[in-house]
């Protein structure tokens, strides 16, 4: 006797396509947590001086490492632009190690903390470049790494208090594989230290501890002709 067997037709899924994404950390200069007032990472500024000549006394933590992670998509990138704007009255430190531009096949455990504090060595991943010791102000220099480049732009607009702070870095012949990371690492610090103290700076809101000034972080990354932004914010408390 012949027997029919009625079988179930078959499919086929496709994975989906890995999409681009860009975020931003933010972490103290030993690759550690900024404080958390149950709101928002914050840090506090302190002043110092007699009420007729009090000045600003710089932050606690010291400095903020800002943190901008873009992971490739679907598709081999050969050229990438990645603009910081720190936030305001902030800037990339001076001196020691400022910045690293570091390339990961994996995120390492823990990302997006120890890093490679202080010598920015990105850990668990390839160092493509870090800025050292540029001086402040504005600033130009380009790196190889591997037959590629990494230029590095810092351009600085007025003054205390709303000083901007930018950061461009371009990587060009460098592949960049779907799902690798470019991670960025700016150690940053407040602008204002020794400047005339003036209690109305933390009029963003008030928080926990009480009022605070927002200093908001953005970064965009641009390749091809597609672009990722993306924003985040930690609060100042007068200390």
């Amino acid at each position: 006797m012949f027997h029919q067997w009625n079988e179930e037709p078959t499919t086929t899924t496709t994975p989906p396509i890995m999409q681009p994404q860009i975020r931003k950390f933010f972490t103290n200069s030993t690759g550690g947590q900024l404080p958390y007032d149950g709101e928002s990472f914050y840090v506090n500024i302190s002043s110092k001086g007699p009420p007729g000549n009090k000045r600003f006394d710089g932050a606690n933590p010291q400095h903020v490492v800002n943190i901008v992670d873009f992971q490739n998509g679907g598709n081999v990138i050969n050229s990438l632009n990645i603009t910081d704007y720190l936030p305001v009255d902030w800037i990339a430190s001076p001196l020691g190690n400022s910045i690293a531009i570091c390339k990961y096949t994996s995120l390492p455990s823990g990302f997006p903390y120890n890093l490679g504090w202080p010598s920015l060595s990105c850990t668990g991943g390839t160092q493509l470049a870090t800025v050292v010791n540029y001086g402040g102000g504005n600033y130009t220099n380009t790196y190889s790494y591997g037959g590629g480049t990494i230029d590095v732009n810092i351009t600085t607009v007025g003054s205390f208090p709303g000083i901007n702070h930018v950061i461009m870095i371009n990587i060009t012949g460098i592949t960049i594989n779907p799902g690798e990371h470019i991670v960025i690492v700016i150690k940053t610090e407040f602008a204002g230290e020794g400047q005339p103290y003036n209690s109305g700076y933390f009029d963003s809101g008030t928080g926990p501890l009480g009022s605070y000034k927002l200093f908001t972080n953005t970064a965009r990354a641009e390749w091809d002709s597609n672009s990722l932004t993306v924003s985040e914010s930690y609060r100042g408390y007068a200390k």
